[in-house]
């Protein structure tokens, strides 16, 4: 989703910071990074307390 968005890199925020501010230079340099497999999550919307 971010790709087709037009973003030139993504990572995720549980990495450590050494980790994303190499990806952040190398982004800025031009390079574009990717992770490889997507972690497994759900999203759950709280229901409204009627």
């Amino acid at each position: 989703m971010a790709r087709e968005a037009g973003a030139d890199s993504f990572w995720f925020k549980d990495f450590s910071p050494i980790e994303l501010t190499e990806v952040m230079d190398k982004t800025v340099s031009g390079e574009n990074y990717w992770p490889e497999n997507c972690p497994m999550s759900s999203l759950e919307i709280p229901s409204s307390a009627d």
